[in-house]
């Protein structure tokens, strides 16, 4: 996928940049080679990215050891993990503690200030995760930093994931997330059964009006099981109301509640069990009132949307989860919208566990570990708060890692609706990747949040580079094997390539060879989630690789009298749609090959299909360009020859290539907004450059290559 039609017999590698872009040990690398463009993504309010480990002291990440009694480790958190080394205010993190030996808390700080509230409670022998957001350090030395504090009498391991981030914007918009210095809001027994009414506005540094609040909600001397909910005083509890926060008896946890305030600014807190807790309630921070703005975040009262008991929002299944996932549709629900929505703010709860665990909630595309949304004991329920960024369907990935069985209901929170963009692309003109590339034959940019850093992978006939950010770092190692002319990227840290008769898999630290599932000639492969993919070959045959072997499917065709059809590219949205081309056009939806050839007078050279029911097809030879969407064909009579296609989703694609015109024929570009293709020669897109390849890793930007692997930058916002 994305290789070059016309150039064969070369394979692309791929970086895994897990922390920093550094070589291993030994290694020598040419000094990277930094664009002359800045990217300029769209910047939004709230942003979910990764997730991605930054700290594990159990695998000496960050830190090798656990961290001792009542010591400080700081973390430089801007400028990695996908969060910009400037702009950003608060960091989201997801902190857990693996089984403590004893009990006790962690402050989570900016580094620059100093603890205030506990954020993270623990116990003893119990893995615990909470989710926190805290401003990072302004200033000094150690800008862009947090600090964590193990308040404990004995050493703890630690992990840290980066799950998002808010603008450090001062002037609040609606849909922006204002951090406050945590302030005790209460602290009071609350018996069982009781409500207690919290006044938020006003006190706190939370103004009078606020839309909402995020609290830190700790339960203590909890003496049976139960859980708390939270909820605007002005909105009924109802029968059954999610929970905030599950506890046990004799355990303290502290635990995120983000909730909509009332008219008067005040929340409740219902105190769901049958004995008397210790309630402690802080103020963390606010957003403001009115309709969160484009890129911002809306939240909404805790409404459920998935519920495994009784298969609400699973499509008619229902039943607890063992081990292995699901992929859950988060849009469309609970008053999340159905389209334009980026990230969900959600709370995942693990009931009635069989055994210790825990559950992931991320992007199909990110690979564990990192993405932890609840830990559990055995027979304990637990929730936890998850920040997660949605793919074009809508979608994220819940996983079970362990052993345990258990029902799973996930309630939302809010959503972060997409950053504002204009439809405009603004081209550069061609600057220089890194020497050494020769031709350029492969391009992949994975999926990635728009405003933070992009990775991309570049392959030549003579080298490859990886892109982060705006620098391309040449490739260090033996070069690319040869007689490969396939590949697909779903994250740094996974790619496959094929061709010919081999293929390779890229697992963040190292290529290995895959006995492919035939010895015939494979020409692409198309991934999507974290390490599903689709190979073909060009007799039509096709295979499905899950991580660990291949299921063959139906072939995309059986033969075609005496002119054999051929298949040279693929690309799939999810296990239910693929979009293959090649003598003509085939989509895979579910069960079986068919559909229209949406470029039925010309040979189709590339295909892109972002989503389920929607491809962009290019092709040479007449009229180059159509899209496909659920079932239908729409071709556009230009004469057009593009050979390289990328779509983020449905409403935004990108074609290079070939294209005609009165004074003859030129190297172009043309966009896809979701109704029509530009003129690829007209105004807004003007481009001093000829462009073979193209990957667009998010809506607000796009990277294509000439056929001297000089690239040229197209970004929009």
């Amino acid at each position: 996928m994305c290789a070059r039609p016309a150039i064969a017999g070369m394979l692309a590698l791929v970086i895994g940049l897990a922390m920093t872009s550094a070589p291993s040990a030994g290694a020598t690398e040419p000094a990277p080679v930094v664009s002359s463009a800045a990217q300029s993504d769209p910047t939004p309010l709230v942003a979910a990215v990764g997730p991605t480990r930054v700290v594990d002291t159990r695998a000496g990440l960050g830190r090798r050891g656990p961290l001792p009694a009542g010591a400080s480790l700081v973390l430089p958190i801007a400028g990695r993990a996908d969060v910009p080394a400037e702009g950003a205010g608060v960091v989201i993190l997801t902190v857990t503690v693996p089984t403590p030996s004893a009990a006790g808390a962690l402050h989570v700080f900016a580094a620059d200030q100093q603890a205030t509230t506990p954020l993270v409670h623990f116990t003893a022998g119990r893995t615990v995760s909470t989710q926190v957001w805290v401003p990072v350090a302004r200033t000094g030395p150690q800008a862009g930093s947090v600090t964590v504090r193990n308040d404990a009498a004995v050493a703890v391991p630690l992990v840290v994931d980066v799950t998002g981030w808010t603008s450090s914007a001062t002037s609040p918009e609606a849909g922006g997330y204002v951090p406050v210095s945590p302030s005790e809001l209460t602290a009071t027994p609350v018996a069982a059964g009781a409500s207690l009414v919290v006044p938020v506005a006003g006190r706190g540094g939370v103004p009078a009006g606020a839309r909402a609040a995020l609290l830190s909600v700790s339960v203590t001397d909890s003496r049976v099981a139960g859980w708390l909910t939270a909820r605007p005083t002005d909105r009924a509890a109802g029968a059954s109301p999610p929970a905030a926060l599950n506890f046990s008896a004799g355990v303290d946890i502290t635990g995120p509640a983000l909730v909509p305030l009332a008219a008067d600014g005040s929340v409740v807190l219902d105190n769901r069990s049958s004995g008397r807790i210790g309630l402690r309630v802080d103020v963390v921070g606010w957003l403001p009132s009115g309709a969160a703005v484009a890129g911002g975040l809306a939240v909404l009262p805790a409404t459920r949307i998935i519920d495994t008991r009784s298969g609400l929002g699973l499509a008619g299944r229902s039943g607890p989860l063992g081990p292995g996932g699901l992929d859950l549709t988060l849009t469309g629900r609970g008053g999340v919208p159905v389209q334009d929505v980026a990230a969900v703010v959600v709370q995942v709860t693990a009931v009635d566990p069989t055994r210790d665990g825990y559950l992931r909630l991320a992007p199909s595309t990110v690979p564990a570990p990192a993405g932890v949304a609840v830990n559990f004991p055995a027979r304990g329920s637990r929730t936890g708060t998850a920040l997660v960024a949605l793919d074009g369907n809508g979608q994220a990935r819940l996983e079970n890692p362990t052993s345990s069985v258990q029902h799973v209901v996930v309630d939302v929170l809010g959503y972060v609706t997409r950053p504002a963009e204009s439809t405009d692309l603004r081209w550069t003109g061609p600057t220089d990747t890194v020497g050494g590339l020769g031709q350029a034959v492969a391009l992949s940019c994975p999926p990635s949040t728009p405003g933070a850093g992009s990775f991309c992978l570049a392959v030549g006939t003579t080298g490859w580079a990886v892109r982060t950010g705006a620098t391309w770092t040449a490739g260090a190692g033996s070069p690319p094997p040869t007689g490969r002319d396939g590949l697909s990227c779903t994250s740094p840290t996974f790619c496959m390539a094929v061709g010919g008769t081999a293929v390779s898999v890229f697992d963040g630290s190292a290529w290995r060879a895959v006995t492919p599932p035939t010895a015939d000639f494979l020409t692409d492969v198309s991934c999507h989630g974290a390490s599903t993919c689709v190979l073909v070959a060009a007799d039509g045959r096709d295979w499905v690789w899950t991580g660990a072997s291949w299921t063959a499917r139906s072939p995309v065709f059986t033969g075609d009298g005496d002119e054999q059809p051929e298949v040279t590219e693929v690309s799939c949205a999810s296990d239910l749609f693929c979009g293959a081309v090649g003598t003509r056009s085939w989509f895979w939806t579910g069960s079986g090959w068919g559909g229209p050839d949406v470029l039925p007078n010309s040979d189709t050279t590339a295909v892109s299909c972002p989503v389920d029911g929607f491809c962009a097809v290019v092709g040479s030879g007449g009229s180059g360009l159509a899209v496909y969407r659920q079932g239908a064909r729409t071709q556009f009579e230009q004469p057009q020859s593009p050979t390289s296609v990328a779509c983020t989703d449905a409403t935004f694609c990108v074609a290079v290539g070939v294209f005609s015109q009165q004074t003859g024929r030129s190297d172009a570009i043309t966009v896809w907004d979701g109704a029509t293709w530009t003129d690829p020669f007209g105004p807004p897109i003007t481009v001093p450059g000829e462009p073979v390849l193209v990957s667009c890793p998010n809506a607000g930007l796009c990277v294509a290559l000439q056929d001297d692997a000089r690239q040229i930058l197209g970004t929009r916002g």
